[in-house]
């Protein structure tokens, strides 16, 4: 069992994470991934949020439940990110990456 911390009274464990997200998406009634803004108009609070960011992310726990993503503008976004990366190689020979979120640039090229 991996424990991450406490945040709102709660032990957050993988499990406990688990199944908040089920309890989640039933009380909506949708088939995908929750986003942020649902899950705290949800429960109230941003506790859940908080322990999926620290525990791999958004991308980690869709992939581990085996969920969809809200179709959104970050999709379109990620899509032309990783198009780019691949432009700026084939046209320059330059190594490029896309960095991680909340990193101040979306692409690094050396």
């Amino acid at each position: 069992m991996i424990i991450i911390g406490h945040s709102h009274g709660k032990l957050w464990t993988d499990k406990l994470i688990i199944e908040e997200i089920e309890r989640v998406k039933n009380a909506l009634k949708i088939d995908r991934f929750p986003t942020h803004s649902e899950i705290f108009n949800y429960t109230g609070n941003s506790s859940l949020n908080s322990a999926i960011s620290k525990r791999g992310g958004t991308k980690f726990w869709m992939e581990k439940l085996g969920c969809k993503e809200k179709q959104c503008e970050s999709q379109f976004g990620n899509y032309f990110e990783e198009y780019s990366v691949d432009l700026i190689k084939e046209k320059t020979g330059f190594d490029a990456y896309k960095n991680q979120v909340r990193y101040p640039y979306d692409i690094t090229v050396n």
